[in-house]
């Protein structure tokens, strides 16, 4: 059943001040419907402003968008409130005891008009959920609290491989995805030449790209700065740089034409970040910091993200550096909250007065871990990742390390995959009927480029994607 287009129009002629004689008439005319007098003085009445008046700015409603799919952002639900009308209008038959259509009719002239308020948005979330309910429909999380919930489970793995990622060089992505992957493929070896550089300015004017971030990007000596920061923080995560580890890394810096100077100041950075790292996560207000960064990131506040490029000066263990954390989990902490206010979808969440971030949490349903909890798991997740040196293989793509470690158990698949912040380790089983056909170079080689796209991903998905592989391979006879 569909929204009765007369029934629409005899709404709009009521508000534009027409007597029920003419009204009948046009109607008539129009649409060749006989409609009586009296059922159009009984549209006269709408008893709309009675059933939103109970909706309150807090209301539970108004987070719905935020919490589940399949209710549409406030920013466009006047762009599919029809087709959302005609599914409540065949679900739903009455409204507190009013005819649906009507107070629907109601509902959508007054958002077409530009004039719903929290109270008529929050009404249609109530009216959507009921249709969900008696539709039986499942309630599932949105993609941001889904990719949220898999994220706090390990804060410190996401936040510090995420942060790396969008500190990144100059994007055009939002300018135009086409002509960021032509300057992408065109500057990864991070020489431009001189007809790539006026390839690059011509193709820039056919996206109508801005000439001056265009200049800024070419300019910049080192294209791929903080992917190969990555891979330098990786190498320098124990503290130490051995003579093998050095050399390795002047032969990457070759490959990808780093400058020395910059080589120079990532390594002492690396091995700076390494040595309070650790102390870092354990520290509350930097656990405050790193949850208040993963909310950002999901909800692309990026004035969070650029706060966070500011450097911290300090030692882990100086009084001066902990009280520096705490400012600056108050100063982000402000900065999202003001952010928040400022986007419609978002804006909710501001009305329930949180005071911290785990209060943010809490009203999306989100059930945050205590710190101690978080360095508990860690540990445990830590111990079976040891290396038995005899049978691994050690591998490095991208900033990442790739351990392929052959093992022995019975009943368990070919292989499988642990990932810890930039590492991942790949079981390779001994015992398995298959692996005398998969164990050889080859195969290893695809098994560290499947691990290499399982990690693309910011949430679960790259687990889901590496498992479904991992049975794909399974059943190929």
């Amino acid at each position: 059943m569909k929204l009765s287009p007369h029934n629409k129009h005899i709404k709009k002629l009521i508000e534009q001040g027409l007597s029920d004689r003419e009204i009948q008439t046009e109607i008539k005319k129009v649409f060749n419907i006989s409609f009586k007098i009296s059922d159009i003085q009984n549209k006269r009445t709408s008893e709309l402003n009675d059933l939103i008046k109970p909706f309150r700015s807090d209301a539970i409603e108004l987070l719905y968008p935020i919490l589940h799919k399949g209710f549409p952002d406030r920013n466009f639900i006047k762009d599919k409130l029809e087709q959302i009308i005609n599914y409540l209008i065949d679900a739903i038959k009455v409204v507190e005891g009013f005819p649906t259509e009507d107070v629907l009719i109601d509902l959508l002239l007054v958002f077409e008009e530009g004039l719903n308020t929290y109270k008529h948005d929050a009404f249609l979330y109530r009216l959507i959920y009921q249709y969900k309910k008696e539709n039986k429909q499942e309630l599932e999380d949105s993609r941001a609290v889904k990719q949220l919930k898999v994220q706090i489970k390990n804060p410190f793995k996401y936040y510090f491989s995420l942060s790396n990622i969008n500190m990144e060089h100059l994007s055009f992505i939002e300018d135009s995805p086409e002509f960021d992957h032509i300057i992408k493929e065109v500057c990864r070896d991070n020489v431009i030449t001189k007809k790539e550089r006026a390839y690059l300015e011509e193709k820039a004017a056919e996206y109508f790209i801005d000439p001056d971030k265009l200049k800024m990007y070419l300019d910049n000596p080192f294209l791929g700065h903080e992917t190969f920061k990555m891979f330098i923080d990786q190498i320098c995560e124990d503290g130490v740089v051995t003579d093998t580890e050095r050399q390795y890394i002047n032969e990457k810096a070759s490959q990808y034409n780093v400058p020395s100077y910059i080589l120079e100041e990532m390594i002492s950075a690396g091995i700076l970040r390494a040595k309070f790292a650790e102390d870092l996560t354990q520290d509350d207000n930097f656990y405050e910091i790193v949850l208040i960064f993963l909310f950002a990131n999901t909800y692309n506040i990026k004035s969070i993200q650029q706060k966070l490029s500011d450097v911290i000066i300090g030692k882990a263990d100086n009084i001066e550096f902990t009280k520096q954390l705490e400012s600056k989990k108050i100063e982000l902490f402000n900065l999202l909250k003001e952010a928040v206010s400022e986007k419609t979808e978002l804006k909710t969440i501001n009305t329930f007065k949180p005071t911290n971030i785990f209060e943010f949490y809490s009203i999306i349903s989100i059930e945050i871990l205590e710190l101690s909890d978080i360095q508990q798991t860690n540990t445990t997740f830590k111990e079976p990742l040891k290396d038995n040196k005899e049978n691994c293989e050690t591998y490095h793509l991208d900033g990442y390390t790739f351990v392929i470690e052959t093992v022995k158990q019975d009943l368990a698949p070919l292989f499988w995959a642990k990932t810890e912040g930039l590492h991942q380790y790949i079981y390779l089983n001994e015992t398995h009927p298959k692996y005398k056909l998969y164990s050889n170079d080859s195969f290893k080689q695809v098994l560290i480029a499947l691990g290499r796209s399982s990690l693309s991903f910011s949430d679960n998905s790259g687990e889901l994607f590496f498992n479904r592989m991992k049975n794909y391979v399974e059943l190929i006879k």
